[in-house]
C-alpha cells in the first residue's frame, strides 16, 4: 500500500476548491498509477478536482472515480453539474459504502483544527484503510505532522522530482522540495 500524503509547506484557504488546482501532484500520481480500477476524492467539495482527474489525467471511463464530501449541498451541487458521461459518483458520509482505492486524493480537507488530534488520526487511519496494497494517498495541507502520530508506521517518505515544479501553481507558496508518503 502507498501513501502520497502532505506536502509541507503548501497552503490554499480550506474552503476554496478550483479545477485542476493541483497538476503536479495529479501528473506525479499519473505518471505512477497509470491504469487504477478505483480512484476517490475525500472532501470532494463541489466535484471539480474528480472532473479534473477524469477530463486530463485518467479519461478512461472504465476507470470508477468517486467523490465524498460531509456537506450534502455540495454533493447535489457536483451531481447537478457534473456531465453523466464522465461517470463519476458522488457521496455523502450517509451514502458513502467503503471499498478498496488504487489511489485517495485528500487535498485541502483535512485542515480543520477543530478536528482534534484523535479524531484526525481515526480519520486519517481509516483512509488509509481503504488504500490497496501498492495504491497511493495524495495527502495535502492538513493539520497535523502525520510523521509525529502513531500512523507514522504506516508510511514512507518520497519526494517528487524536481522535473514536476514546472506544474507548480505560482498561486499558492509551495516548496521545491514537496514530500510525498508513501503507505506500508
Amino acid at each position: 500500500m502507498i501513501l502520497v500524503p502532505e506536502i509541507s509547506g503548501v497552503g490554499q484557504k480550506p474552503n476554496y476548491t478550483e479545477y485542476n488546482r493541483h497538476p503536479y501532484l495529479f501528473k506525479f500520481v499519473s505518471d505512477i498509477i497509470k491504469s487504477p480500477d478505483n480512484i476517490l476524492s475525500f472532501g470532494c467539495s463541489i466535484g471539480e478536482e474528480c472532473r479534473a482527474i477524469r477530463e486530463i489525467y485518467y479519461p478512461d471511463t472504465k476507470i470508477n472515480i468517486h467523490g465524498l464530501d460531509v456537506r450534502e449541498s455540495n454533493i447535489e451541487y457536483a451531481k447537478k453539474n457534473t456531465n453523466k458521461n464522465l461517470n463519476i459518483q458522488f457521496y455523502n458520509y450517509k451514502t458513502f459504502i467503503p471499498i478498496e482505492y488504487d489511489i485517495i486524493f485528500a487535498m485541502n480537507c483535512l485542515c480543520h483544527y477543530k478536528l482534534g488530534i484523535d479524531r484526525w488520526i481515526k480519520t486519517v487511519d481509516n483512509i488509509l484503510d481503504m488504500v490497496k496494497k501498492d495504491g497511493i494517498f495524495v495527502f495535502h495541507n492538513t493539520t497535523y505532522d502525520i510523521t509525529k502520530t502513531k500512523l507514522k508506521d504506516r508510511i514512507d517518505i518520497v519526494t517528487i522530482p524536481e522535473s514536476y515544479n514546472y506544474l507548480i501553481d505560482l498561486k499558492c507558496t509551495y516548496k521545491k522540495t514537496d514530500v510525498l508518503r508513501k503507505v506500508k
